[in-house]
């Protein structure tokens, strides 16, 4: 299930969008600045929401594996704990991968021309 934010693919929420009427479409004028550190906020939020999401992978992953290894339950039930453990560090290195390109993003998309 795909769950989006609010400016994920409406550019009445995006940064500099003005719903004026009339014959021209405008946008309001930001400085690049501002710009500059709007992006740079989101891209913090995003990025402490992600680091929060690996911990927490990170932790269950980890539990897993010891659940697994003190082979509390019988051992097909413990065998599903170490995959499961196994696919949770596969997804950690997914995200990780994202944060990366997230961290290496250096401003908003631009808008497409009609």
């Amino acid at each position: 299930m795909a769950r989006h934010g609010v400016a994920f693919g409406n550019s009445h929420f995006r940064p500099a969008y003005s719903d004026r009427t009339g014959s021209k479409s405008r946008q309001l004028q930001i400085s690049p600045a501002l710009e500059r550190k709007w992006f740079e906020f989101d891209r913090d939020a995003v990025s402490g929401v992600l680091d929060t999401l690996q911990r927490a992978i990170d932790q269950g992953a980890t539990q897993m594996e010891m659940i697994a290894a003190e082979q509390i339950f019988d051992s097909i039930l413990s065998k599903t704990f170490s995959r499961t453990a196994r696919r949770l560090d596969r997804v950690l290195l997914e995200l990780k991968r994202l944060v990366i390109g997230i961290n290496g993003a250096t401003g908003y998309p631009k808008p497409q021309k009609d």
